[in-house]
This record gives structure tokens, C-alpha cells and sequence, in this order.
């Protein structure tokens, strides 16, 4: 069954990039006392948190007495997350909307050196070995409530655990309110959807889309319809079709400005739930400046 534009909102937090970058939502630089609701990651800031955490998992293993090599098979721009609205033409030419990246995943997994290593491990090696990288069967477990209801429980330890701590802080806090941010949107999509602003621009969107010979209302409806007519082609011409509608749909996104209009959109949403979730997206925005800072030391990147 096709999702809906609200179903695709509230599957990411903060999709459109509220407050993105470290802007406030009227452009100036935002309060440095108090976070951004949804600060967005650069694409180099991502990786260097995704690195740091690699290499400390590794330094810890190596004091276990086990090799661990790093699981980054992706670039910086490719683990981009893609989210709701796609408005970089070149990331479309390139990637459309993510199908040579997904393959790409999917064969490091399958070639991961972890994996093979691990699987030659029998006994008490392979217990030592799960223990000491994610605690094994007695690994902790945390649990966040999250909003729109529900709760995720996560269990964790060893290196893994580690190297989680020593950049985010307590894991249980941090769990917790990196949850409440990446569920936040659950809350509003089906507002945001129905906002005349954000309604408005998906209309100059689709006509700008319709004028380009693809007759789609929103941007998570063209992917469905990609993603469906591809699994029917060739692997070369499915791609050939991701790409031709993924670029036309990032250029009318461009044009329509419709990333702005649903930054500007979803920050007014999510302002009207700072009195129940402001500590937790404040406290969100303090650990993962933090985690930065000291990603940057594990790494050896100096920011700019």
C-alpha cells in the first residue's frame, strides 16, 4: 500500500530541516543559550561522528585482543539521509534517490570483515569476542517513551557501549533524548501536511513536476512510483529511471523553494511543543555539540 505524505513526514524526525544548519527561523545565527529544535548535521559532521565511533569501538577491541575494522563503507555525502525533500540536483544526478548507495550497502554487509571473522570463532572465543563488543547476552538495556506513544528499548554494552559513552555522556540520557527528537515528528506531520503554506508549495511542486512530464501530487508519491516501476527493469535502466525523476523532482524543489517553506512550516510546529519537549531537544543539541567537539579529538579533524 502507498504511504502517505503524512506516513513519510513522521518516519524521520525533522525531515525538512527545522532550524537547519545554525540558523534561527528567521535566518539570523541562532541563540547559542538555548539549541535549535533541529539543528541539522552536515554531511562532514555526520561522518566524523560516525568515524569517531569506529575508531574508538576498534582501540577498545584491540585492548580485548580482537581485530575490529571499521564499518564505514559509505562517503560523507553518501550517508547523507535523504529525507523528505530532496532539493540537490547533483546528489540526484548522482545517486537518484539512493539506489546505487543502498547496493552499495548491501555488499559491504555481505564482504563485512567483522562478519567473516566472527564466523570462524567458535567456544569461549566467540562469547569473549560478542562480550567484549557488545556485551553479549548480558548487555544492558535502556528504554525512552517516545512521543505520539509507544516505547524503544535498546540493549547495548562493551566496546560498543564504550564508545557510545565517551562521546554522548550517560548512554541512558542520551537514548532518551535522541528519541524524543528523532520521533518528535509524529506529532505534527499530519498538521504540517495540512498547513496551507506547506500544501501550497507541494502544489507548485507538482505542477512544476507535471510541466516536466511526471504527473506525481508530493515527492513521497514519485519515489513510491519509482520504487514500484523499478523492481519491474533491468538494474540499468531502473537506476536510469530513479535518476531521470529524482533529478527533475530535487530541480522543481529547488524552484518552488520547498525545503524553506518546510523548515520555516516545521519550526513553528515543533516551537508549539517546546513546552513539553524543550529540555529534551535543548539537551539533544548540548550532547551532540559535545560528541562533536570530541569526535573531532579521536579523529584529528580540527573544525573550521
Amino acid at each position: 500500500m502507498r504511504r502517505s505524505i503524512a506516513a513519510w513526514l513522521a518516519a524521520a524526525a525533522l525531515v525538512v530541516g527545522a532550524a537547519a544548519g545554525c540558523e534561527g527561523h528567521d535566518g539570523q545565527p541562532a541563540d547559542r543559550g538555548r539549541a535549535a529544535p533541529g539543528h541539522t548535521l552536515t554531511d562532514a559532521e555526520r561522518f566524523r561522528l560516525a568515524r569517531a565511533e569506529q575508531l574508538l569501538i576498534q582501540r577498545c577491541m584491540t585492548q580485548h585482543g580482537f581485530p575490529y575494522w571499521l564499518r564505514l563503507p559509505l562517503t560523507a555525502r553518501e550517508s547523507r539521509p535523504l529525507g523528505y525533500v530532496l532539493d540537490d540536483i547533483g546528489w540526484a544526478q548522482r545517486y537518484g534517490y539512493g539506489g546505487p548507495i543502498r547496493q552499495k550497502l548491501a555488499a559491504a554487509e555481505r564482504h563485512d570483515r567483522n562478519n567473516a571473522y566472527r564466523a570462524r570463532l567458535t567456544g569461549r572465543r566467540l562469547t569473549a569476542y560478542d562480550t567484549a563488543l557488545s556485551g553479549g547476552s548480558e548487555a544492558p538495556s535502556v528504554s525512552a517513551d517516545v512521543p505520539g506513544g509507544g516505547t524503544v528499548t535498546s540493549r547495548l554494552g562493551g566496546c560498543e557501549l564504550q564508545a557510545r559513552e565517551r562521546l554522548y555522556g550517560d548512554h541512558a540520557t542520551w537514548f532518551r533524548v535522541d528519541k524524543t527528537a528523532t520521533h518528535l515528528s509524529r506529532l505534527y506531520a499530519g498538521d504540517l501536511v495540512a498547513d496551507p503554506r506547506f500544501a501550497g508549495a507541494l502544489r507548485r511542486w507538482s505542477s512544476c513536476m507535471r510541466a516536466a512530464g511526471r504527473t506525481y501530487a508530493n515527492p513521497a508519491e514519485a519515489r513510491d512510483a519509482v520504487n514500484r516501476r523499478a523492481r519491474q527493469l533491468p538494474e540499468q535502466r531502473a537506476f536510469a529511471l530513479e535518476r531521470e525523476v529524482a533529478v527533475a523532482d530535487a530541480t522543481c524543489a529547488r524552484d518552488v523553494g520547498l525545503k524553506a517553506v518546510g523548515r520555516r512550516v516545521e519550526a513553528s510546529y515543533v516551537d508549539r511543543l517546546r513546552g513539553r519537549y524543550g529540555d529534551d531537544l535543548d539537551t539533544h543539541q548540548r550532547l551532540r555539540r559535545a560528541a562533536l567537539e570530541r569526535a573531532a579529538g579521536v579523529t584529528g579533524e580540527a573544525d573550521d
